[in-house]
């Protein structure tokens, strides 16, 4: 920039200054005026900020003071080039600015006289501090903690400081407070906040923090108080527009204050007739209703989002395209501005989110929060810490958003949610009014506290993890946490992540803790909310079974307390203590007497029908559970099931329980599990009540496609629109009737003729075409079924995957005692269509079609081995690595929606492991993807390589040494009977297969491999009563996992099983080192052999080269 620019910037900052005492003095500029002000401004910033480190100190400042006064006019927060070249420019003025024990105070040259100064010494002092209170707020809003602290110390220091700066000071620390859920940070800086300021406007924003902090009778006499003030500075000086301006934002306040006063006790009076005086000052441009007004047409619109600078579009000729160049003035930053406007309004004004049961500016900042999701981040994060809002909070701390935060940003937040979880839980006794405002603003704080940490936990580490676990068993117990809805709701999310994040280890020493909680909801341990689910259902999902010690522990006091709940008249704590008891029988903690009395507590009470009453319950939960007579729940069912039903629809669960007694094709049968073998006569029933259905259910189809009210049988039906409806009637035919469908001509054009009818009124029936050849033997379903899965709607296309895997289900072979149905495979190029989706991300739809291909890789690996359909998914797994990178933000361009991602990185994750028992084995892609689940920041994604070889041994294989070791633990039992053979055969050849298949592929380095086996060496030898049992595993295991050019022999298997029997270290430290040593040795034979070998004369003569 030449020297007459600077000469023009300091002629434009002149005329800024001139304007700046033309200012009538709003406290918030009406709209108009600051968008006046905000366009002559936003060209001159970055000339100004150049200008203002070339031109002299004193003139620096004052250019950078003119251009924030007019940012602040219009509401608009510091820039980041503005505050960096403030900072240079105070710095230059501070004395002590590097000394925290110095005062930070404004100090001229001495050396320089007054009349060489552009400015007067006074003013420069004046405009050096509202400088540094605007770079202390840009380093509050960017929320940079220790930017903020030192210029916070700076300003404090900036002597001499007048009653309202000190005020500003105290203003600063409150609002960074509240930003960090801190409110006692924010009761302590009002504490230090004197009531002697100049301007009252400082009063009204004490009087708006108290309120927000649930202190209304503080803020009410604040308000009022300085509302006087007001009035009276008004009345000498007409029209007096700051004090007018003032009047307006302080009556609005006092107003709500007064509401909400009058909400706590109703004898509590409140203005009613104020609309007068806002008329009045609507004539000066002073009625905050105005402005309210205008902020609320526009943060009630769709988030803006960038416009393509080229859009295309085909024209009438064909091949003529029309491109159209936008030429966009504003640009995105602008059109968010009106969001930056209210937040900082309400700081201004002020107008804060709400007190008591009054909500003031919470719904518009909850508004700005979503346009800032995804642009701003930071302001998204304060504004989700202050609002404290449930819905804001989920929607800002997805899933995606947690695994790509910084690991410091999500280290901090659960540091503020820890902190504040002390803060409000200590202060709660769960006995508070409901019209208390103190203490809706602590239940509040504490509902946000635990939600911050149920999300923030996935990515705790274990310790940490383990820490949060014993804090929510806690709050389990706090009646501050049962007397709040929203809390307990909290809680049991913070649990289930817990759950789902701890390690397997860990998780499963911890199952008698769930179990031992009290039952919600009885005399001891009253809960306000019936709906609490109990946690044990996300325990049997995350674990299927538990260690043999575990298992082996004393479980009678516990089965005892349950069953005396069992029997409780409360349907709800009749309900939680079943459930707990069926997972102690799922996981074998129950022995033949407590099974036998958990069937007398679960048929004490009956329902009209003659099955187990349990609330929310299916009847067909009978059959999972022990029953007083052998064939008792199946007798009493089946004459439940079939049943004639007096109303078409009036039971819409009857679905599920015909699904759920029946055993579908292959399915494995469980210890503790019955089925009903259906009658022909039975199917033929189940057939006529689904055609009666349908032709009823069509009525309503018909009225939902023309907007008639079809809500009476949509209550009918459960809740249940009749589309989803319609998909679980598919799920009976494909899955119970058409496989034991009888050789009747009358019942198979009963279920054809339901299947067309679907089908002619538009509704997805492709899940059920493959079974369909069961009974149509000549129909040919694949041409349907190509067609369905290159459908663009989504319940086409999801029903197609859901046929297609059925498909594949019945036609593989299965063991002798499934159906012995088999139909032909599908033909391959519905395979390589499935490749093909998956290859292109094809939606909607992504996650079901990798489910379906994970399924088909892990149960069907002989037709998975088509070599098109393996090309197609490495492919896949090339783009989805590129596609499902952790970001921030979201885009309406991307391919995979930014809420899927985390479920397509697991099943990306998922597939690679099982692709290395494939001929893909050895892409490179495959590799990369299962190194980088290693260091996944979530949980499942770290797991799914685990989980494979859980399921299928030898399709994948364990990632880290933690998840062998565990995987170890899992299967080897502690206390063994003296069957030691059978033992053996029982938990070794599986465990050794997983730990095999992980040391061929490389997963684990030679030191850790060592490691690994002494682990299992010395488990195995303390564990064994017979020595040559535990001699024969100690030689196999050896043998699998550490690659060696010998085995051990007789004598060496025999030392080391000796060695591990006396070896007491927690670490196998005698083990560990003798197998060091032999593997040490024995590589060194083989290198000494091979020398030798290579200095041996071959015997035979080389022939000359031709």
């Amino acid at each position: 920039m030449t020297e007459t620019s600077n000469e023009r910037v300091l002629q434009q900052a002149s005329i800024w200054s001139h304007n700046r005492r033309l200012y009538p003095g709003w406290l918030i500029a009406p709209h108009e005026v600051r968008e006046r002000i905000w366009h002559s401004t936003r060209w001159w910033i970055g000339a100004t900020v150049s200008a203002s480190q070339r031109v002299e100190a004193d003139e620096g400042l004052w250019l950078l003071y003119e251009l924030n006064w007019r940012l602040e006019r219009s509401l608009l927060p510091m820039f980041e080039d503005v505050a960096a070249a403030a900072e240079k420019v105070l710095l230059t003025w501070c004395r002590g600015a590097d000394d925290a024990k110095g005062p930070a105070c404004v100090e001229l040259p001495s050396d320089v006289p007054d009349e060489a100064l552009a400015k007067p010494r006074p003013a420069i002092r004046t405009m050096w501090k509202e400088l540094a209170f605007a770079v202390l707020r840009f380093h509050r809003e960017e929320r940079h903690r220790d930017a903020f602290s030192t210029w916070l110390d700076r300003a404090a220091k900036a002597e001499p400081l007048s009653e309202d700066e000190r005020a500003r000071v105290c203003y600063e620390r409150a609002l960074h407070a509240l930003s960090d859920l801190d409110d006692d940070g924010a009761l302590g800086a009002l504490s230090d906040w004197r009531d002697s300021c100049r301007d009252p406007i400082w009063s009204v924003r004490k009087a708006s923090l108290h309120a927000e902090l649930g202190d209304l009778a503080a803020g009410e006499s604040l308000a009022t108080e300085a509302l006087d003030k007001f009035r009276l500075g008004a009345a000498l000086q007409t029209p007096d527009i700051p004090n007018l301006s003032r009047e307006g934002w302080t009556m609005l306040l006092l107003q709500n204050l007064e509401f909400a006063r009058h909400l706590e006790n109703r004898s509590q009076p409140y203005w009613q007739h104020a609309s007068g005086r806002f008329s009045q000052l609507a004539r000066f441009q002073c009625n905050p209703w105005t402005e309210l007004a205008t902020f609320e047409s526009r943060l009630d619109q769709p988030a803006p989002v960038t416009q393509p600078s080229v859009t295309r579009r085909a024209g009438f000729e064909p091949g003529e395209y029309r491109e159209t160049r936008h030429v966009d003035d504003q640009g995105l930053w602008q059109k968010l501005c009106m969001a930056y406007q209210f937040m900082r309004l309400c700081e201004e004004a002020p107008y804060p989110p709400g007190f008591g049961n009054v909500s003031l500016s919470r719904s518009k900042l909850r508004h700005a929060a979503e346009w800032f999701i995804e642009h701003d981040p930071v302001r998204t994060q304060t504004l989700v810490l202050r609002l404290r809002d449930k819905d804001l909070t989920h929607n800002y701390l997805s899933r995606h958003r947690i695994a790509a935060l910084s690991a410091a940003d999500v280290a901090e937040l659960r540091e503020l949610a820890q902190h504040s979880l002390a803060d409000s839980s200590a202060k709660l006794t769960g006995g508070e009014s409901r019209s208390d405002a103190k203490a809706q603003r602590k239940h509040r704080c504490l509902c946000t506290s635990i939600d911050v940490l149920a999300r923030t936990v996935i990515r705790a580490p274990v310790e940490e993890g383990l820490k949060l676990w014993d804090t929510a068993l806690q709050l389990y117990e706090s009646s501050a946490v049962r007397s709040d809805s929203d809390s307990t709701d909290a809680l049991v999310r913070l649990l289930r992540s817990l759950i789902a994040s701890l390690p397997d280890r860990e998780l499963a020493s911890r199952f008698r803790q769930i179990i031992d909680l009290p039952i919600a909801g009885t005399k001891s341990f009253p809960s306000g909310w019936l709906d609490l689910p109990d946690l044990t259902h996300f325990f049997e999902q995350r674990l299927p079974s538990l260690p043999a010690g575990v298992v082996g522990e004393n479980w009678t006091s516990v089965t005892d307390r349950l069953l005396d709940a069992a029997r409780d008249e409360q349907p709800d704590v009749r309900r939680r203590a079943i459930v707990r008891l069926a997972a102690l029988l799922r996981y074998g903690c129950l022995d033949d007497s407590a099974s036998k009395k958990l069937a007398e507590a679960y048929w004490s009470k009956l329902t009209p029908e003659g099955l187990p009453h349990v609330v929310g319950w299916l009847p067909s939960a009978c059959l999972y559970l022990p029953e007083p007579k052998p064939n008792l729940s199946e007798e009493r069912f089946r004459a439940y099931a079939c049943a004639p039903r007096p109303r078409p629809g009036a039971d819409a669960n009857l679905l599920h329980d015909w699904i759920h007694a029946t055993r579908v094709a292959d399915e494995s049968p469980a210890s503790n599990r019955r089925y009903v073998d259906w009658t022909r006569d039975e199917i033929r029933c189940m057939v006529a009540q689904m055609n009666d259905w349908w032709h009823a259910l069509d009525i309503v189809a018909e009225e939902e496609r023309q907007g008639g009210p079809a809500g009476v049988w949509l209550q009918a039906l459960g809740q249940t629109s009749y589309r989803e409806y319609i998909s679980e009637i598919l799920d009976v035919l494909r899955l119970v009737v058409i496989p034991r469908i009888p050789d009747d001509a009358e019942a198979i054009k009963a279920v054809t003729d339901l299947v067309d009818s679907l089908a002619k009124h538009g509704l997805p029936v492709a899940a059920v075409l493959p079974a369909m050849q069961i009974i149509q033997p000549g129909r040919d379903v694949a041409p349907e079924m190509r067609r369905a899965l290159a459908s663009y709607e989504g319940e086409f296309y999801t029903s197609a995957l859901r046929g297609f895997v059925h498909w594949m289900q019945i036609c593989r072979p299965g063991p002798k005692s499934s159906s012995a149905i088999r139909l032909p495979p599908p033909p391959v190029d519905l395979l390589r269509e499935l490749g093909m989706i998956v290859a292109t991300r094809r939606q909607p739809g992504l996650p079901k079609a990798l489910d379906a291909v994970a399924w088909v890789l892990g149960n069907c690996p002989e037709t998975a081995a088509d070599r098109h359909f393996l090309e197609s998914l490495v492919v896949a797994l090339e783009y989805l690595w590129a596609e499902t990178k952790y970001r921030l933000f979201g885009s309406d361009s991307d391919r995979i929606p930014y809420n899927d991602v985390p479920r397509c990185r697991e099943q990306a994750v998922r597939i690679a492991a099982l692709l290395r028992s494939t001929r893909a084995a050895e892409r490179e892609t495959v590799h990369k993807w299962l190194e980088a689940a290693l260091s996944d920041p979530l949980p499942e994604v770290r797991r799914a390589v685990v989980e494979v070889a859980d399921a299928a041994p030898g399709c994948g294989g364990a990632a880290t040494m933690d998840e062998l070791i565990r995987l170890i633990e899992t299967s080897l039992p502690r206390r063994i009977s003296s069957e030691e053979k059978e033992l053996l055969l029982a938990f070794l050849p599986p465990l050794l297969q997983r730990v095999e298949f992980a040391s061929s592929l490389g997963d684990v380095p030679p030191d850790e491999q060592v490691q690994l086996t002494a682990l299992l060496v010395v488990r195995i030898s303390q564990t064994l009563s017979s020595a040559e049992a535990a001699r024969s595993a100690i030689k196999a295991i050896v043998s699998q996992i550490i690659p060696s050019p010998r085995r051990l022999s007789d004598a060496e298997t025999a030392e080391l099983h000796d060695i591990a029997v006396r070896d007491a270290g927690a670490e196998s430290d005698e083990t560990l080192i003798w197998l060091r040593k032999w593997t040490s040795r024995t590589k060194n034979r083989a290198k000494d052999r091979k020398r030798s070998n290579k200095r041996k004369p071959s015997g035979r003569q080389s022939r000359p080269s031709s």
